[in-house]
């Protein structure tokens, strides 16, 4: 999902981010950040 908003909605941070080898890193921090909203909310 965020992979998609970044190469249609924030090209220039996509293209960045690909072209620093951070885009995996990024992509799997905001994976890790989701799942931990998501298990605060079912926790809750």
């Amino acid at each position: 999902m965020r992979l998609k908003y970044l190469k249609e909605y924030k090209k220039a941070e996509y293209t960045m981010m690909l072209m620093e080898n951070t885009l995996i890193d990024h992509l799997e921090e905001i994976q890790e950040i989701a799942t931990r909203r998501i298990n605060q909310i079912i926790d809750d």
